[in-house]
Order: C-alpha cells, then structure tokens, then sequence
C-alpha cells in the first residue's frame, strides 16, 4: 500500500470545496484558471530550493514494490465502456470524446500483421 501523504484521499472538505466551486464555473472561468496555473508553474518551480525539487519529484515517481491498486483512493476497473464513434474500449469514468474527439478523429483500419507475427498474435504458435 502507498506511503499515507497528508489530505492524499478526495475527501477532505478543501477537496469537495474546490470541486464544487469547478463544476459551478464557467468555460471562461476555468480557461482563466488554466491560464493562471499554466503561467504560475514554471515560476514556483524556479524559485523552489532543490531538497523541494527532489520531493517533488520523488513524490512523483512510480515505485514497484507498492501494490498501488491496493489504496483506497485507486479504482482499478476492466475496460468495459465502448466509444459509440470509434467503438474504442474504455474505462468506467474515462472521459466522452478522449479516443477520437467524439467522432472527429478517424483512424484506418488496421491490416493483418505478416507471418510469423499474425500466428503469435492469434496464439496458434506451438
């Protein structure tokens, strides 16, 4: 299980607080606000001392000896959702539209691999 970080879980009421104020926000709005985290960034990271960097960035970084799927926070589902357009398999809560832009984007259909790798694939290898 991950290492327990302060207010890691959803829950806490700056959390809902937030995501209530998102939902209730207009398209401006969160443009306005991608803008001034898009600017912000790159100045709080420059001015960050490099033990902050380091935790940062350690904070970030994938450890396999954690069973991630184990925490509470993480839903690991099977892709059982299918995109209407593009028929693309897709998580539960996997936003509309991420595979193909709801339909504008299309993609050719794939041709069969050659051998040997067409045999591999269908798992008639002996």
């Amino acid at each position: 299980m991950p290492p327990k970080r302060q207010n890691i879980a959803r829950r806490t009421n700056v959390a809902k607080r937030k995501r209530v104020e998102r939902q209730n926000e207009t398209e401006e709005e969160t443009a306005q606000r991608n803008e001034g985290n898009r600017l912000h960034m790159p100045h709080s990271h420059a001015t960050e001392s490099s033990q902050q960097h380091e935790a940062r960035n350690e904070a970030s970084r994938y450890n396999s000896e954690i069973e991630y799927s184990l925490h509470p926070v993480v839903v690991v589902e099977s892709m059982n959702k299918v995109c209407t357009n593009c028929k693309a398999l897709k998580f539960k809560n996997e936003a509309p539209g991420m595979c193909c832009l709801n339909g504008e984007v299309k993609l050719p259909p794939l041709k069969a691999p050659l051998e040997p790798l067409f045999t591999l694939v269908v798992g008639q290898h002996n």
